[in-house]
Formats: structure tokens, sequence, C-alpha cells
């Protein structure tokens, strides 16, 4: 529709990174134009988000070629160093998902903070899933309760649900074929759990950190825009609705801060909390601090291309929290992800090609 639309004498400039994760949506339009062999491009080489000779473009440059991160301060959570505000990489070990989530949300965070981070707006937890117990709704869950909870909130109806997945689990093994999943099916219970409580009124507060997840071309806030949450009203009625603004988005009235209402209903559906984000939504952003579980957990989630966005997002301060051999396994994970949408041979057939390039 874009280019249908663009009149014969229009030039386009496309810019991306075909290194990055491809579009949610269906296609991968800059990789096939470029694919094509008939648009002229051009790499852009210098780096303006990180310092070119620090460990993070280093390591982006290591995982980008398929090989893994060597330029990285390994240690354990009670070895992260004091004294001088960190930058670079750090790889904190954790035994699996459940230890690298409450790593994270407990010792690092306080590391942080530590150093003057200011936590809600310099750092950004980036997790390659949403469920699981180092997933997006897990960790937004803890770091709501650690970084802003609810004067009044308790964890009663938590404790209530959890119950019953431990529960439904352990009548499961009662029957020898199914006591090995026992442990996998609290972990889901759990995550299912939690997905329905940042989906609920009750946890959302104000100064909570939001991310808009659909487009909303009425209020003109979109897909990936970051607000804070500024109040709160009608809590437990139907009318329950709360505000967000949105710093910096271009409005038609030329003011740059956006306040949107809510309704009940909208939380975990048209706007979430981002405390955590998974590396998909991140695309396109930048942080001063990024944080990432990288553990078993994530599997086939866990590659490449998705390790190296995560990767490119930090500007100063990268911190790894998991398994170290994962982040190798994972660079070597070169998941294609075609799609078959033929654009480039399209392209490539003289038929299409401007009457300037075609073929005689």
């Amino acid at each position: 529709a874009l280019f249908a639309a663009l009149p014969d004498e229009c030039v386009v400039l496309v810019v991306g990174d075909a290194d990055q994760l491809p579009s949610v949506g269906p296609g991968a339009v800059l990789r096939n134009l470029l694919s094509s062999g008939r648009m002229p491009s051009c790499a852009l080489s210098t780096i303006y988000r990180q310092d070119p000779s620090g460990d993070i473009a280093k390591n982006a440059a290591l995982i980008n070629a398929g090989r893994p991160p060597t330029h990285l301060h390994r240690c354990t959570q009670d070895e992260l160093p004091s004294g001088e505000k960190p930058s670079g990489c750090f790889m904190v070990s954790a035994q699996d998902a459940n230890a690298a989530s409450e790593i994270i949300c407990g010792r690092v965070i306080d590391w942080l903070e530590s150093h003057g981070f200011d936590v809600l707006n310099d750092v950004q937890v980036l997790s390659p899933q949403k469920l699981g117990a180092a997933g997006t709704h897990q960790l937004n869950y803890r770091l709501k309760q650690r970084l802003n909870p609810r004067e009044g909130t308790t964890d009663s109806g938590r404790v209530a649900v959890h119950g019953r997945s431990v529960a439904w689990a352990e009548a499961l093994s009662s029957d020898s074929t199914n006591s090995s999943r026992v442990e996998d099916l609290e972990i889901l219970a759990t995550s299912k759990m939690k997905q329905s409580v940042l989906q609920s009124e009750t946890i959302v507060s104000v100064g909570d950190p939001v991310v808009q997840l659909v487009n909303d071309y009425n209020n003109q806030v979109f897909n990936g825009d970051a607000g804070v949450v500024t109040k709160v009203s009608g809590r437990g009625t139907k009318s329950f609705q709360f505000t967000v603004r949105f710093d910096g988005a271009e409005q038609s009235n030329g003011d740059d801060v956006l306040q949107v209402v809510y309704s009940k209903g909208a939380l975990g559906r048209v706007v979430a909390l981002s405390y955590a984000m998974t590396v998909h939504k991140a695309q396109g952003s930048e942080y001063s601090v990024v944080v990432m579980p990288v553990v078993s957990e994530h599997g086939r989630m866990l590659y490449r291309k998705l390790l190296y966005t995560g990767v490119s997002r930090a500007k100063s301060l990268l911190v790894f929290v998991g398994v170290e051999a994962e982040l190798a396994r994972a660079a070597g994970v070169h998941l294609s992800l075609e799609r078959n949408s033929l654009l480039a041979q399209r392209i490539g057939l003289d038929c299409f090609a401007p009457p300037t390039t075609r073929h005689l």
C-alpha cells in the first residue's frame, strides 16, 4: 500500500538492520529487498550507541558472526563488584531459570541501585519469551513487587492460585508416569497465574512503567511506545480506569507529552507493564543498562538474531544472568525464520524492474 501510493518520481530510502529480528508480521521486506539484487545498498559501519572499542560492541560483533561472546566479567551474585560505576558486560552465574529470576529481581537490582542507576529509567530487563520462570510475566510480577508495590496489596490471591496448581501437580504425581512432569506443571501453572494477575486491575499503580501493545491511531500512540502510569481511579468498580503519560510522543498540536486514559480490560491487552519486556518488543529502542536471563528454559527461543538484538540494545552496561554455555549455544543457532513471500524473486523478474535497470 505504501509503495503503491507513491508517485513514480519519489525516492524511497529504507533503513534497517537485516541481522536483527524480522517483523512479527508476515514477510521479511528488508532482507528480501537486499537479496533481490535490484536495490542499491550500503552498510553503515560507525557505531554510535556503544563505545566501538568496548565490550558490548565487541560481543555483539562476535554473536553476529556466530561466535560466543568472550568479553565478559564473570562472577556470582555475591562477587558483583563495588567501587566504580560498572560498564561493559557481566556474566552472573545462575543454575536455572528460577535462580536467574530471583537474582535479577534481587541482587542485581540492589547492585545497580547501589551504583546510582535509576532502575525505573536507566535499566531494562529483556527476556526471549513471556512464559516461564525467567519470562516477562514472572519477571514483571517480581519486579513490580520489588520496585513499586501497590500499598495494601497482599499475595493471598497468588498463594490461592498457586496452591491449586501444587495440588494439581501432587495429584498427578501419584501416577508414576506423570511424576517427572510435576515441576514443569507447577512452573507452567504459576506462570499462567502471573499472566492473569498482570492483566488484573489490582496490579497497576501510579509510577508503573508500561508499553503500548497495539497501534491506537485515535490517540496517536503506537505499538512499542513507552509510558508511565500517572493516575488510577475507580479500582474495584466498572468505572475503573488509569492514565498513562507518554513523553516525546509527536502530536498534531505540537505537544510532546501525551496523556491516554485506559479503561477496565486494557491492561495486558492494549498496554502492559514493562519492568521486563521481550526482546522483540524492545527492538528499535536503546537503554543505558540491559539485564538478560540466559537459561536453558528458553530453548529454541534463544538464538543468534534474538541474542544479537538484545545485546545491541545496551548503551553502557549489559548484564547476563544464567548459564554461559547458553550464550555459546544461542550464538551458534542461525534460525533463518524463512518466510515464503517470494518478494525477492518477484523483484528480480525483468517485468518488475524499473525501466533504467531492466535487462535488454
